[in-house]
Formats: C-alpha cells, structure tokens, sequence
C-alpha cells in the first residue's frame, strides 16, 4: 500500500518515542545520553520536513492553520533549545536526569497533540493522491539535510527577560490609557503582577505589562476583541512584558487572522529581548511588523 504524508510523519513519531523511552527508562547511566544525541539529529531531519511540506499544507487547508504552524514551531524551538543544552552537558552532570526526562513527557505530548488534531484533520481533508504525493516530498526534505532553525543552544524561551531598562516595579502597576472622545479602556489586573489595557483610538491600541502566560492570554484576547474592530492596524504595546510563551503568540496570530494576515495589519511595539526572539524564530516577523518607538512607545 503506497505511503501517504500522515504515514511518514507517524512513522518518524514512533522512532522518536524509542529513543524518548531510552531516556525515561535508561539501562545503563550513559544510555540517556546518546538517545538525547540521536533524538537531536532526527528531530532537525523531521523539523524541516514539516516546516517544508506540512505546514505550508496545514497554512493553506486547515481552518485555523497558520495560528497551528507557529504553536507548533514554537514548541519545536523550545525542545530544539533544551536538546541543544542538554548535549553540551556531560553525561554525569546530575541536571540531566530531571530535565532529559521532563523533556521526553513535553516531547509525547507533543506528538500526541499533533497526531489527533493537524495529522487527524489533514487525513480527512486532502486526497490520497495527494497525501501520497506530499509523502515523497516529506522523505525527500528529511534527506536534503537542511537545518531551518537558527542557532538555538542559547535561547531559552521560557525565561523571562530581566535585561531592559524599565523601571521593575512598573511592570506590576496597571496602565490605563485615557483619550479625548474615547471610551474608557477595558483593563485587567491579574494577581501575577500582568495587567492590559485597550485604548480605543484610531489605530487602535492593546497595551501589555508583565508576564503573558495561559491565564493572562486570555485576557489579552478579550482586550483585542474589544478594539479590532477599529482597525487595521492594530498596535500591540508589548514594551513593558518581560515574558511571552506560547499562548502570548497564538493571540497575535489569532488577530492578524481576523485582519487576513494582511501584512502590517498588526504592528508590534518594543518587544523585549525575549519576545523580539520568539517572534524571530516562530517567524512572525514575516507577518507583523515591528514598530520601534522607543520610551514614547511606554506609560
């Protein structure tokens, strides 16, 4: 029976869940190790595989698919950054345990996620013919070798930037803004120290402070929902965040969505050192743009 698209990437997930039970289920000390080596080699051949031939598909076919890709990268950077530090470690080095096997858990995860819902709905919406076809072109990307993430031993998305300028205890005071003939913003402070206002102007105006986790997304959606009626653009004020994870760019995605990924629809103000570099290496660069103003951006 020919293979189709979903097949090969099935199939490279159950060779990477053999080598993740080699971490979970060691048997001798120096087998985590190697599989985290091997691990790192397979998962760059399979990253730009799907960067090349299943994302674009997903992008193109599934509702809801661009915000799917840059989750998806998103995740594979942060793996691709544990692996990279987790190799350079040596192999006594008593962090490696904990965190190798942390990183297997977040790994299966992962892999399920992506098989009951991109794999699953790409299965029911393209033809065999053309799973078929896309499957050639997927073992084919997986051989050319190519690597299409950055440099990533150093990027540790999940640590929150403590580098810019801003006063620190700013970042955990709410920030209202007012303007002549606007409505008064919708404003939420969390207990977390994250607080977000909406300013109704022309463009309009989402300004964020603080951590932009699960909880804090979602409050993030709502104050975008409120004012992306009045654009495009939208500005984005994230001068004052000093953490953005995964949720944080599925709102930005979420709103260029309803703009049409309409390039420039969507502007990002000051992001910090942090978030400038997931927006680098999720891509999102290529679909927002960055609006550098500087401290008049802030307040």
């Amino acid at each position: 029976m020919p293979r189709d698209l979903v097949a090969e990437v099935v199939t490279d997930h159950r060779r990477l869940e053999l080598l993740l039970d080699r971490v979970l289920f060691p048997v001798d000390p120096a087998d985590p190790h190697r599989a985290l080596t091997e691990l790192g080699s397979l998962l760059a051949a399979h990253t730009w595989a799907e960067e090349s031939v299943l994302y674009p598909v997903v992008r193109s076919e599934l509702a809801g698919g661009a915000e799917a890709v840059v989750a998806s990268r998103y995740e594979h950077i942060r793996v691709a950054g544990t692996l990279a530090r987790l190799s350079a470690s040596p192999p006594d080095d008593p962090h490696l345990g904990p965190t190798a096997r942390s990183l297997a858990l977040e790994l299966r995860y992962h892999i399920a996620e992506e098989e009951s819902g991109l794999l699953a709905s790409i299965a029911q919406t393209l033809e065999p013919t053309r799973l078929e076809e896309l499957a050639h072109d997927f073992a084919a990307a997986k051989r050319s070798g190519a690597a299409p993430l950055p440099d990533v031993s150093e990027i540790d998305l999940d640590a929150p930037d403590r580098s810019g300028t801003a006063d620190p205890g700013a970042l955990v005071q709410p920030s209202v803004h007012r303007s002549p003939g606007t409505a008064s913003p919708m404003e939420s402070l969390l207990s977390s120290g994250f607080a977000v206002s909406a300013l109704r102007a022309r463009p309009p105006k989402v300004v964020v402070r603080g951590e932009i986790d699960a909880v804090a997304a979602d409050e993030l959606n709502a104050c975008i929902d409120e004012v992306i009626p009045l654009g495009p653009p939208l500005l984005v004020d994230l001068s004052h965040v000093t953490f953005m994870g995964a949720r944080g760019v599925r709102a930005i995605v979420r709103a260029l969505d309803r703009y049409g990924f309409e390039k420039g629809s969507v502007r990002v103000v000051d992001p910090c050192p942090q978030v400038e570099r997931i927006l680098r290496v999720t891509r999102l660069v290529d679909l927002v743009e960055l609006d550098r103003r500087g401290a008049s951006a802030r307040g």
